[in-house]
């Protein structure tokens, strides 16, 4: 009797092929194991789901149960020894905790996770559950032979009678008839789709797509028709706005959630899975810009440069707004964290390093500068007592630096070198209080 190792080593070794063959084993197992076949109704690949909204970008397979609930599936054939990382399922963790989906469940071949990932699943506020290596060779199922041998059960369904079709026509006024609706419980929307999907595959007679053609508002393809109706609503938003810069939460008057609509196609360009001719479309809007972080850099960029021409530094501080509104001392402050640690960009950080009087640790400058207004207060006054009332040429209260120092001396919290530098001034006193001598 074949076991599950028997029909996962029958998978294609090319990668792809691979994928998509344990895909459709998943989905086989799914609608034969005992236990699934209890709660599930129907399971589709993601690119036969009627309510897939684009490329698979992580959900493998949808599966709906006997109470309409629905599951998002991520099924991955790794090798056994591999670790599963929280990369691998960041895009599936994300696309799948939409409110559509009531559970979610990971099928891997094999079964190691990693910390991270393993924390990442943890945290969850929606159940996502597992079924690894071991799990599926436990399963209590009769496996094929091979990944060839795979017949996937079509469940049985009370289909529409006559004209139930033309019927909603006539009271929506369309033919977009939602996936789950029923009358007379009989499932029209499955019905729709098996029509659908029927044409795509050639296999629907001539003059059932005839009559099909005739109601109105019919569509073949209604992502694509639904595509249409965003890019619509995007090219009125250009020309309104005058640009194609959509805020993330930006909702057109009827509803259209643009803004997610916009970040969407964006991301399938960077995976190279938006159609090319979608991709000439969307370039051509006056403003589009693909890579959105780019440009903000690009934006914030020259307006720093702007800040140095006109004020003879790159010391922007914190609060500083430029005039359009820009928060450009957040931004400089944002890009020396990210050189601290590591993560800026080599290229960005030699351009902000060219600037007049950049500096990486603004906090170490400070203490320099205040550091050199001491001494020369120093050499002037020739002790280090600076009083209450002091101020230095440029209007800088010295003293409560000074105060500053002594206070992180004696919780322990100021460096050794500086400590040192300080107790080096003629007159230096770590407690302002003790007696003169």
């Amino acid at each position: 009797m074949a076991t599950f190792e028997t029909v996962y080593a029958s998978l294609p070794t090319e990668p792809h092929a691979r994928g998509a063959a344990f895909e459709r084993l998943c989905q086989w197992w799914l609608q034969n194991d005992p236990v699934y076949t209890d709660q599930l109704r129907q399971v589709w690949l993601w690119d036969d789901w009627p309510g897939r909204w684009g490329p698979d970008t992580g959900i493998d397979l949808v599966a709906e149960t006997h109470t309409g609930d629905l599951w998002a599936i991520q099924a991955k054939a790794y090798d056994a020894d591999y670790s599963v990382t929280k990369t691998d399922i960041d895009s599936f963790l994300s696309e799948s905790n939409r409110p559509a989906f009531a559970y979610r469940l990971l099928v891997a071949t094999t079964d190691r996770i990693g910390a991270n990932g393993r924390r990442v699943l943890r945290g969850q506020e929606k159940a996502v559950g597992q079924q690894l290596r071991g799990d599926l060779a436990a399963r209590d199922v009769v496996w094929p032979a091979h990944v060839s041998d795979l017949r996937v059960p079509q469940p049985a369904a009370k289909r529409p009678r006559e004209h139930q079709d033309e019927a909603y026509v006539a009271r929506e006024g369309h033919a977009r008839v939602p996936q789950r609706f029923e009358i007379d419980g009989r499932s029209l929307g499955k019905w729709v789709d098996r029509q659908r999907k029927a044409h795509r595959n050639e296999a629907l007679d001539s003059e059932r797509e005839v009559r099909l053609e005739s109601l109105k508002g019919w569509e073949w393809d209604p992502l694509a028709s639904e595509w249409e109706e965003y890019f619509a609503a995007l090219e009125a938003y250009v020309a309104r706005e005058g640009h194609a810069r959509v805020p993330s939460k930006f909702q057109a008057a009827d509803g259209r959630r643009l803004g997610r609509w916009v970040h969407k196609q964006r991301s399938a360009f960077v995976l190279e899975e938006l159609d090319p001719e979608r991709s000439s479309r969307l370039a051509a809007l006056e403003g589009w810009i693909w890579d959105l972080e780019t440009a903000d850099w690009e934006a914030n960029f020259a307006a720093l440069k702007a800040y140095v021409a006109r004020e003879g530094h790159a010391q922007v501080p914190g609060a500083f707004q430029a005039a359009d509104g820009r928060r450009l001392g957040s931004w400089v402050a944002v890009q020396c964290r990210a050189y601290r640690r590591g993560t800026l960009d080599p290229e960005r950080s030699a351009r902000l390093a060219a600037l007049e009087g950049w500096i990486w640790d603004v906090a170490a400058f400070g203490w320099e500068a205040n550091f050199a207004a001491l001494e020369a207060y120093v050499d002037r006054e020739g002790h280090a007592r600076v009083p209450a009332t002091f101020q230095a040429a440029d209007g800088w209260r010295l003293r409560g630096w000074v105060s500053k120092q002594r206070s992180a001396y004696r919780k322990g919290e100021l460096d050794p070198e500086r400590s040192a530098r300080l107790a080096a001034l003629p007159g230096w006193l770590w407690d302002a209080k003790a007696p003169k001598t």
